[in-house]
């Protein structure tokens, strides 16, 4: 076959080079350096998908992507704290099919999220139980062309939110009462060793002064 359809052929079951013949050695060289670079490129590529996807789950809020129709992209497990469904049942669902009947987002469409520039409260239906309203901060992500990639639900309960606050205050109330005791204990710790300096000179002024006696 000629070189031609020889590339031709590699390219069409995935050949990532293709070196004619006759082979030149600084050709090959030069083919080499530059798979070992795509190489690393993929292997760092990697590495920071699986950062991301940790990050992506380690989120204490609910995080949802969707496509720029609406349809569900990836959610982490924290929505299912919220909602109850896990990542098979949600992905490639529309998102407005588990919002409730009366949500305005449903009555409006997905395309109101793109114009949303704050938190609003949604009135979700979850697997199980009563309605229940969160906050969503939605953000719209755009490609270097401008063109809608899609969105990035940010979701939150409220009563967890003030009751993680709660708790933190309690916390922090307790560190500062711990604090001012600690400053409290220095304080008297420095005066009880100012007391015993001064015990100690008055103890030495004594005896230089009995010293003093003896020899008179």
């Amino acid at each position: 076959k000629s070189d031609q359809e020889s590339k031709l052929l590699g390219q069409e079951i995935g050949a990532n080079a293709f070196l004619g013949k006759p082979f030149n050695e600084q050709e090959l060289v030069s083919m080499i350096r530059n798979l070992l670079r795509l190489k690393e490129r993929e292997q760092e590529a990697l590495t920071q998908n699986q950062y991301l996807a940790a990050l992506f789950e380690a989120m204490t809020g609910g995080l949802i992507l969707l496509e720029p129709d609406g349809t569900i992209r990836d959610l982490n497990q924290h929505v299912y704290h919220l909602l109850g469904f896990n990542r098979d049942e949600l992905i490639g669902t529309p998102f407005l099919d588990i919002l409730s009947p009366s949500e305005l987002i449903r009555i409006t469409g997905i395309g109101s999220l793109e114009t949303c520039k704050t938190q609003v409260n949604v009135s979700f239906q979850p697997k199980r139980g009563e309605l229940v309203t969160l906050q969503v901060d939605p953000k719209a992500m755009y490609a270097e062309s401008g063109q809608l990639t899609g969105f990035l639900l940010t979701i939150q309960n409220q009563a967890e939110m003030q009751e993680l606050l709660r708790r933190e205050s309690v916390q922090l109330a307790k560190m500062t009462e711990a604090h001012e005791h600690l400053a409290l204990q220095t304080r008297q710790l420095r005066e009880a060793m100012k007391l015993v300096q001064s015990q100690q000179q008055k103890l030495v002024e004594a005896e230089k002064l009995a010293g003093l006696g003896s020899m008179v």
